[in-house]
């Protein structure tokens, strides 16, 4: 599994847990927290690919030597 698919595991597994939690919450407590789950999720796809980029300068430099 790469990085990427984990993010997307990640999420569909916060949306079940949301999905739950819409049984016995109001809606206004819901669109809050999926404010922040999309947030998050626009946090760590970002994070990822910087850490991709970083690998990818790392092994760039390797290979220049």
């Amino acid at each position: 599994m790469g990085r990427g698919q984990k993010v997307v595991a990640y999420s569909d597994a916060i949306s079940t847990m949301l999905n739950l939690l819409s049984s016995f919450t109001d809606d206004k407590m819901i669109l809050q927290a999926i404010a922040v789950h999309d947030t998050f999720i626009i946090i760590l796809s970002q994070y990822i690919v910087f850490i991709n980029a970083c690998h990818t300068l790392h092994d760039a430099h390797f290979v220049a030597r």
